[in-house]
């Protein structure tokens, strides 16, 4: 078994767990490791990635989310299923849409007022 260096298993790692916020892909884990042991094993060994140092490189932050509800077997079981992956998706589907409207709201409601208006 060749061992890869440092810097390729932390990018290796790194886009692991960014690929955790895809619904699609939880489920393929789900249903191609499923209650594996070492599976599990390293979705624990993945936690050090919370700490700050680590957590900085992360893209999608709520990954981290369901790095810890893959480690249980309840979550694993239940999105294997195609319909919970659609309820995962539509889920993240409404929470980027209402964050873009918040943000756009937010952004008018810090924009200078000028005089004249």
């Amino acid at each position: 078994m060749v061992v890869p260096d440092d810097r390729k298993r932390f990018e290796l790692e790194l886009e692991f767990i960014n690929s955790l916020a895809n619904p699609a892909y939880l489920q393929w884990l789900a249903q191609t490791y499923g209650n594996d042991a070492s599976f599990i094993d390293y979705l624990q060994y993945l936690e050090y990635w919370r700490r700050p140092q680590y957590a900085k490189y992360i893209i999608y932050p709520h990954a981290f989310h369901f790095l810890n509800l893959l480690q249980r077997n309840e979550f694993r079981t239940a999105v294997a299923s195609a319909s919970v992956r659609e309820v995962i998706e539509n889920q993240q589907f409404f929470m980027w849409q209402h964050f873009k409207q918040n943000r756009e709201r937010s952004s008018q409601a810090a924009a200078p007022v000028t005089k004249g208006e």
